[in-house]
Order: C-alpha cells, then sequence, then structure tokens
C-alpha cells in the first residue's frame, strides 16, 4: 500500500485474489472447489496492522497453527530446558 499506492481493498486482493487468478481458481468451474478446500487466516486485529497477531490458521479445514496451544507448549519447553 505505501509504496505502490495501492487502496486496502486493492492490497488484499494483492493477498488473496490475485494468487488465485494465477492458479486459475477464480475459474467459475473452480469455485466451488476453492471453497471447499481454502485456507483461512484469523487475526487479532486488521490483517495489515503491525499489531496485529495470527491467533488461529486453517488449511484445508486443519488447524495447523493454534495461538494457544502456541504459548503452552512455549512454556512447556522452557520448563523442560530449565530442568535439563
Amino acid at each position: 500500500m505505501k509504496y505502490g499506492g495501492l487502496s486496502e481493498e486493492e492490497a488484499l486482493k494483492l493477498c488473496t485474489l490475485n494468487g488465485a487468478k494465477q492458479l486459475r481458481l477464480d475459474q467459475p468451474h473452480r469455485i466451488d472447489r476453492c471453497r471447499q478446500g481454502c485456507d483461512i487466516v484469523i487475526w487479532t486485529g486488521h490483517p495489515f496492522s503491525t499489531y496485529s497477531r495470527v491467533e488461529t490458521t486453517l488449511v484445508d479445514g486443519e488447524i495447523l497453527f493454534d495461538r494457544q496451544k502456541d504459548l503452552a507448549m512455549r512454556k512447556q519447553l522452557a520448563q523442560e530446558k530449565r530442568i535439563a
């Protein structure tokens, strides 16, 4: 947005829709397949904000990242390092 003079909407399309176009997933016969197998990211705020964090990431319906689980795992690893 800053260097390309893009609007917020154009920047979001650049990150989402344009990638689908390059992979030819935007064609009418592929739309349903794309929706069934799409990836989802849940943010704490606006995705372009430097203060926002990813809470959850889903790929093909499977949770690949969950912030709460990640924080718990970090605590566990820190305890293991102290014991070892």
